[in-house]
């Protein structure tokens, strides 16, 4: 009887609705900190914190090295910029987790502001996190399979829904010519090179251990630790992937690293269940054989890739490209 009862108090108590930062805790705080940014500097006063040699050699301002990645120039740049950012911040951080996304976005940053270095002069770089675009953009293109290689055409030229990205991400890297594709094309390059397994950088994680508790700490005072849980469908999409070794980020529900630094499955305790009935999975569909045939794989590893993957398209393109 008191199991009914308590059935009937799940049945009734309403569901609290995911938000769309749900598992994406980093994500929202640096959104958030680009836009207040903006508002903060956004009456022209974007120039204190933007690079030039001028400044950094001969007023010393090294503080501009540290702090121009903040806030946008304008208002549709932030905008535009915020449209591009938000969902690849979210969609990598619930698919790699907080820590590992934290550390590859700093060496990223570290690398794209050595690099802009080189390319300073006496007129000023653009400002906001035109570094991050770069390094997100770099994950998205290489990781982020096509599904819909003829999603829409154009003059006779078929483009997959990935150009949808693409276009906006070009407006925001081409709003300001050649001062705003420097430190974009600087975040790309050091994407490469934080999720290179081949190099020291890919291996190396910046950000001291204290950084990540005191984190922890700030997101329990603020409601953030509230969004670290993942939605059910983000993990059960990562445990029917591999890990897809990026410098040693793991995607989450893969392999995880305890505090003592050994390797533990991330699943729940068994528990136990009453017996289901076993259904054989469908052969997979001519469609979806021909989408993956598309993108230059063979019919034999599409066909077992989808088999493996109860022909979710998505799951075996992940599958086709981390081998």
């Amino acid at each position: 009887m008191n199991n009914m009862n308590n059935n009937m108090n799940n049945i009734r108590r309403p569901k609290r609705p995911s938000g769309w930062f749900q598992g994406a805790p980093l994500a929202k705080f640096l959104c958030f900190l680009t836009c207040a940014s903006y508002l903060v500097l956004k009456n022209g006063l974007t120039e204190l914190i933007a690079l030039d040699l001028q400044d950094l050699v001969e007023h010393s301002e090294y503080y501009r090295l540290f702090i121009y990645h903040l806030a946008f120039g304008s208002t549709g740049e932030t905008i535009m910029g915020m449209a591009v950012l938000a969902p690849l911040l979210k969609r990598f951080e619930r698919e790699f987790g907080s820590k590992d996304l934290a550390a590859f976005l700093q060496k990223s940053l570290i690398l794209a502001t050595i690099f802009q270095c080189f390319f300073l002069s006496d007129t000023y770089l653009a400002t906001g996190p035109y570094p991050t675009i770069g390094s997100t953009m770099y994950l998205y293109n290489k990781y982020t399979p096509r599904l819909y290689p003829k999603f829409v055409s154009v003059l006779g030229f078929d483009f997959s829904e990935k150009a949808i990205t693409y276009f906006f991400a070009a407006q925001v890297i081409l709003s300001q010519g050649f001062y705003s594709i420097i430190p974009f094309t600087s975040g790309y390059i050091a994407g490469f090179l934080a999720t290179s397994p081949i190099t020291p950088i890919g291996k190396w994680n910046p950000i001291p251990q204290f950084v990540y508790k005191l984190g922890q700490s700030i997101g329990m005072a603020t409601g953030l630790a509230d969004l670290s849980s993942t939605p059910a469908f983000v993990v059960n999409q990562g445990m029917n992937n591999r890990s897809m070794g990026l410098g040693g980020m793991n995607r989450r529900g893969t392999i995880a690293r305890n505090s003592s630094g050994d390797t533990a499955q991330q699943q729940a305790p068994p528990q136990q269940a009453p017996p289901q009935q076993v259904f054989e999975a469908a052969p997979p569909t001519p469609e979806a054989i021909e989408q993956l045939t598309a993108m230059g794989f063979e019919r034999d590893a599409v066909v077992r890739a989808l088999s493996q993957a109860d022909n979710n398209i998505e799951h075996a393109a992940n599958r086709l490209l981390t081998g």
